[in-house]
C-alpha cells in the first residue's frame, strides 16, 4: 500500500494555504495513510481539521521569520556546507546583493530542514519505493532534494507561480537545476506555468502534468442590484498584489461604491492611508485575514457585483475560482495563468501595466453592460468547466495513485 508524505509551508496550522483544505480531503479518500509535514506553525498551535487517516508531524520551526532561530540552527549543524560554498563562487553569487540574499536564505532553510530530517529519522522515507513524497511548493521544503543521496520514492513537486518564475526571485534560485533533476513528476496549476517550465528547463527528464487547483460548490451569489456597486477583492496585502491600484481607481467614481477586501499583510498600513483619502461616496471594509469558511459564507449571503484582482504576477488565483463559482464576474490582470479562466465572457482582462483610470473605466463599463447577467451565468459555467474541485482533484489523485 502506498503512503503519501505531503510537505507544506504551514498547513494545517493557522490559516495559510487555504486551497489545501479542499485537496486534502480528496487525497485522504484514496490513500491509506497521509503524513503532513509543515515547515512552520507561525506560533499557532491551532490545527485545522484534517481527515482521520492523516497524521501531522511537528514542524521544524515555529516561525521562519525568527531570524535568531534560523541563523543558529542553520549555521551550527552537520548538514552539507561545501556544496553551498561551491554554489556561491561558481554562480558568482557574490556579484549581486539580491542573489546573496537568495543564497543565504536558501542556505539557512535547507540546512535546518536536513537537520530536522536527520534528528527525527525521516531521511529513510525517501528510500522507500512505496512512498510518494509530494512537495506542495517548488521552494522551501523541496530545496532539500539535491542533498538527499539515495531516493527510491516517487518525488512529486507542484509548481504555482512565485515558486516557479525565476523573474520573481531576482533571476536566481540556488541549486535549481540540481533540484529539478531529482523530480520524477512536475505538477503545474496552469498551462502557462507548464510551458514556462518546458522552455526554461529543457533538461528535465521526468514527466509533466497539468493538475489544476479547484474550489468546492457553495451555490450562487444571491445577487440583486443595490444602491451601491459592491466590489470584492481577496489577497495578501503585499506589493506584488498591487491592491493600491484598486483604492486609487475608486477615487475616480462619482457613483456609490462599496469595496470589501479580504486579506492582510505588510501593505495594510499603506492601504489604510489611501482609503482615508477616498471621497464619502466610497465605503471600504478591510476585513483582514478570515477563515475560508467565513469567506464562503459571505459570498453565500451578500450580493456582489464584481470581483477584482490587480496582481502583477499570479499562478492561477484560487480567489478568482471562488468568485466564478458563485457566478460573480471578474476583472483581473492578464498575468500568469489568469487568462486561462478569465476573459471577456466572464468579465475583463486588464493589461499587466494597467492604470487606476483604466480600472475605473472597465468597472463602470461592465456594471452598466446590458449583458451583465449573462456574465454571471458565464462565470458559473467557466468554474464548472475548469475550476471544479471534485473534477480537478479526483483527476489529480487518480494520477498520483497510478504512480
Amino acid at each position: 500500500m502506498k503512503n503519501l508524505y505531503l510537505f507544506t509551508d504551514s498547513f494545517p496550522y493557522g490559516s495559510g494555504e487555504t486551497f489545501l483544505e479542499n485537496e486534502i480531503t480528496y487525497l485522504c479518500n484514496k490513500f491509506n495513510a497521509i503524513y503532513i509535514i509543515p515547515i512552520f506553525s507561525n506560533y499557532s498551535q491551532k490545527l485545522r481539521n484534517t481527515p482521520e487517516n492523516s497524521t501531522v508531524l511537528k514542524p521544524p520551526f515555529k516561525c521562519l521569520k525568527n531570524k535568531k532561530e534560523l541563523m543558529l540552527k542553520g549555521i551550527f549543524n552537520t548538514s552539507p556546507i561545501f556544496s553551498f560554498i561551491n554554489e556561491f563562487f561558481s554562480k558568482k553569487v557574490y556579484s549581486n546583493p539580491k542573489k546573496i540574499w537568495n543564497w543565504g536564505t536558501h542556505f539557512l532553510i535547507t540546512r535546518n530542514l536536513i537537520r530536522y530530517l536527520k534528528k527525527n529519522n525521516l531521511l529513510n522515507l525517501f528510500n522507500d519505493k512505496n512512498n510518494i513524497c509530494y512537495f506542495y511548493w517548488g521552494v522551501r521544503w523541496s530545496y532539500i532534494l539535491p542533498f538527499i543521496d539515495e531516493i527510491n520514492s516517487k518525488i512529486v513537486v507542484r509548481f504555482h507561480g512565485s515558486d516557479l518564475y525565476e523573474e520573481l526571485n531576482h533571476n536566481y534560485i540556488p541549486f535549481r537545476k540540481e533540484q529539478i533533476i531529482k523530480i520524477n513528476y512536475a505538477i503545474f496549476i496552469s498551462k502557462y506555468g507548464l510551458d514556462y517550465f518546458e522552455k526554461k528547463y529543457p533538461f528535465f527528464s521526468g514527466k509533466k502534468h497539468l493538475g489544476r487547483l479547484g474550489t468546492e460548490d457553495y451555490g450562487l451569489n444571491p445577487y440583486n442590484k443595490g444602491s451601491y456597486i459592491t466590489i470584492v477583492s481577496c489577497s495578501n496585502l503585499v506589493r506584488i498584489k498591487r491592491v493600491d491600484l484598486i483604492a486609487k481607481s475608486l477615487s475616480l467614481f462619482n457613483e456609490k461604491v462599496k469595496w470589501i477586501h479580504f486579506g492582510d499583510g505588510p501593505e495594510m498600513k499603506r492601504i489604510k492611508k489611501l482609503v482615508k483619502t477616498l471621497p464619502p461616496n466610497i465605503k471600504v471594509q478591510l476585513m483582514g485575514r478570515v477563515a475560508n469558511k467565513d469567506l464562503m459564507n459571505f459570498y453565500s449571503k451578500n450580493p456582489v457585483d464584481l470581483f477584482i484582482n490587480t496582481s502583477y504576477s499570479e499562478g492561477v488565483p484560487v480567489s478568482i475560482m471562488e468568485a466564478l463559482s458563485f457566478g460573480i464576474p471578474v476583472v483581473a490582470t492578464n498575468v500568469g495563468g489568469t487568462p486561462e479562466i478569465v476573459d471577456n465572457e466572464v468579465g475583463w482582462l486588464l493589461d499587466k501595466d494597467t492604470s487606476p483610470e483604466t480600472i475605473a473605466e472597465i468597472i463602470k463599463k461592465l456594471i452598466n453592460n446590458e449583458n451583465y447577467y449573462q456574465l454571471r451565468i458565464n462565470a458559473r459555467q467557466r468554474w464548472e468547466k475548469l475550476c471544479c474541485a471534485s473534477r480537478n482533484y479526483n483527476d489529480f489523485v487518480n494520477f498520483l495513485m497510478s504512480l
